[in-house]
């Protein structure tokens, strides 16, 4: 497997191949690297940190040579279509609940294309500040470190979600019915989120999760999760919030229901809902909690 931003990783500090910091225009400037040769000459010297053919081939790699084709500005939201472009391909990164979160360098070079959000937010923030020539110069200190998102309550919250997935993860949630769903019921386009990781930079979000840009940590939500009816149980009934404060409903099955309706998901559980009255949501869960599976 290419070895290019794991061996950056080891010599970043090495005054004699560090890019300096650069503002401006003089971030494109400095990265117009149309080709192998143009590679090359970024660093005169000989100590050139990777072979540059092979670093052509990395998910990095790749994000560079688009933004040096085609930018003429230099804003972290151009930067992020292009990261998105590639990340987002049918080839490109997997979203995968509970596996070990690979770090940045291991994204970049392409070792390790699953994982969860945070992962792909690190490397989103490291392409974007590790210059060398492999990446962007924009400071560390402006753009920081993967912020977490757990709701308005800390305990979780809705946001929507495209029906057919993104990142080959689908939505988690069912339309509420008055009994517990089958294997053929289509989900709704939402997705219920224990936490989420973005980016901040200046007075925004960057999630390339969701290829989009939040102007309050709010906005990726549609409803908050306000506490749990009967915490420790294996089917229950959240309480949740709209944006604006209104009390709604949604059913959380258990694990063990989850899988049996979806046997192939990444992270359960699954819910249903929500419901605009209470007594529908229970009733709704009074049925479930009947079907043995």
């Amino acid at each position: 497997m290419p070895n290019c931003y794991k061996k950056l990783e080891k010599i970043a500090n090495v005054p004699a191949i560090l890019n300096p910091q650069l503002t401006g225009n003089k971030v494109t400037d400095n990265l117009k690297l149309k080709s192998q040769a143009e590679f090359l000459k970024e660093y005169p010297d000989k100590k050139v940190p990777v072979d540059p053919v092979e670093w052509l081939t990395t998910p990095g790699g790749k994000v560079i040579q688009r933004w040096n084709r085609s930018r003429e500005s230099t804003t972290l939201a151009e930067f992020q279509n292009d990261f998105c472009t590639v990340f987002h391909a049918a080839d490109g990164w997997t979203w995968f609940g509970g596996s070990k979160c690979p770090v940045a360098y291991e994204i970049l070079d392409g070792d390790k294309m699953e994982g969860e959000c945070q992962a792909l937010a690190r490397a989103f923030r490291t392409l974007a500040t590790c210059g060398n020539g492999m990446g962007l110069t924009f400071s560390t200190n402006d753009v920081a470190n993967p912020v977490t998102y757990k709701g308005r309550n800390e305990k979780g919250f809705i946001s929507n979600h495209p029906a057919d997935g993104i990142l080959n993860l689908p939505p988690n949630v069912f339309p509420p019915g008055d009994r517990m769903p089958d294997h053929s019921t289509k989900l709704s386009p939402l997705y219920c989120w224990g936490n989420h990781k973005v980016v901040p930079y200046g007075n925004k979000f960057y999630d390339p999760s969701y290829w989009t840009t939040y102007d309050h940590l709010e906005d990726m939500a549609v409803y908050h999760i306000v506490f749990d009816e009967n915490p420790g149980a294996k089917d229950v009934m959240l309480k949740i919030a709209t944006s604006t404060g209104g009390s709604m409903f949604l059913i959380e099955f258990s694990d063990k229901r989850s899988m049996y309706l979806r046997p192939k998901l990444a992270k359960p559980p699954l819910y249903m809902g929500p419901y605009a009255e209470e007594d529908k949501a229970k009733a709704a869960l009074a049925q479930v909690v009947k079907q043995v599976i």
